[in-house]
């Protein structure tokens, strides 16, 4: 580092002026002070010291001027379409336009045969009848049963003339006619609409009870199209028809001389090409006589192919020849109505299946023994009794 020599040359003189002073003072009694020199110069300058802690935090000044507008983003994407807003009036009517040339004149008329169009829908479904006519002037358009179908809530007129009918029903089963007018004459096309529908029983079998001989109707009256054919099952013989019943016209059954035979549960089935559906009614007879005992043999056979069973009193003609009383079921059941002693099974006497080529039987008899039955077993290969 640099020093001025006039500086040092200076402290070195005080030095010395220091130390002769602290000699005389050390050998010699202290004097009296001496005149106050001059001032001496200025020392360096010493380093500066650490920073002070900050001070608290001044007021905000005020905002500066806006700065200039960016330049424009990209567009967003759109946004979703908002509600219609009212309908706005009528405008004004323009002006006609030029007339232009006249036409070919031309009664109204229908493409294609002429006779009547057969449409087939199934219940509660919607159905649309087309018309729509050539001619000129331009044909319009009505149609017809007798009264305007139009006003049923259900029928719609569509721009182009056809005929639109929604939840089809029963009552929409007719013939509708299309009628095309204009000032050279008027043509029809004619629609034959046939309403197909599952089956629905209004009035099915009721739960009855019922005394000894009595007279017995169960209904089962159904609505449906194609109309539905119908179908009983029995509570003692499935669906082969027990003496004493027989099947009306109108799909119900008549019961005679109701007995213990009768009872049960009696189901009506209506079926036809779009479905089925079934009720039962269930018959209870009150005080059955001693004469009204009935009986059910069953009889079962194996073979291949399976073999059919058919059943004979000992010494007879076969049972189903006795009419009512000797019910022969598909299952291989035999039931006897109305008997006064009940076959049994006669243990030792009876054979469940028969082994030998010849054949053989199974015979039930009464409980005297003096009414014997045998069920005949039968295939294309051979017969056995």
């Amino acid at each position: 580092m640099f020093v001025n020599g006039s500086v040092c040359y200076r402290q070195r003189e005080d030095f010395e002026r220091l130390l002769d002073k602290h000699t005389r003072t050390l050998l010699s009694p202290k004097g009296q002070p001496g005149i106050q020199g001059q001032k001496g110069d200025s020392g360096i300058k010493g380093q500066p010291g650490r920073d002070g802690i900050p001070g608290p935090k001044g007021t905000p000044g005020n905002f500066g001027p806006s700065g200039p507008q960016g330049p424009r983003g990209n567009d967003g994407p759109v946004g979703p379409k908002g509600d219609q807003g009212p309908k706005g009036e009528k405008g004004d009517t323009g002006t006609a336009g030029v007339q232009g040339p006249m036409g070919p004149k031309a009664m109204p008329k229908f493409q294609g045969p002429q006779t009547i169009t057969t449409i087939t829908v199934n219940h509660g479904d919607d159905i649309a009848l087309n018309c729509n006519p050539g001619g000129y002037p331009p044909p319009e358009v009505t149609w017809a049963p007798s009264n305007d179908p139009l006003s049923q809530g259900r029928y719609n007129k569509a721009q182009d003339g056809s005929l639109v009918i929604t939840n089809t029903g029963y009552a929409d089963e007719k013939i509708y006619k299309c009628k095309a007018t204009n000032v050279f004459g008027t043509t029809e096309k004619k629609y034959q609409v046939i309403v197909k529908a599952k089956p629905v029983i209004v009035n099915g079998p009721a739960t009855q009870v019922v005394k000894p001989g009595d007279t017995v109707v169960l209904k089962c009256d159904t609505i449906g199209i194609p109309k539905p054919t119908i179908e009983w099952t029995f509570p003692k013989t499935g669906t082969v028809m027990p003496k004493g019943t027989s099947q009306n016209a109108d799909g119900s059954i008549t019961i005679l001389h109701a007995d213990a035979f009768t009872e049960g549960p009696y189901k009506c089935k209506a079926t036809n090409s779009m479905g089925e559906t079934t009720k039962t009614g269930l018959v209870t007879v009150n005080g059955v006589k001693a004469g009204d005992l009935y009986e059910q043999i069953q009889c079962s056979g194996t073979g291949s192919p399976a073999p059919t069973i058919s059943w004979t009193k000992q010494g007879s003609q076969p049972l189903s020849s006795f009419g009512g009383k000797y019910i022969a079921l598909g299952n291989g059941e035999l039931i006897i109505t109305t008997v006064d002693n009940t076959p049994v099974c006669a243990a030792g006497i009876h054979m469940g299946y028969i082994t030998q080529a010849g054949g053989g039987n199974v015979v039930w008899f009464t409980e005297n023994k003096q009414q014997p039955y045998e069920a005949h077993f039968s295939n294309s290969i051979s017969s056995q009794l």
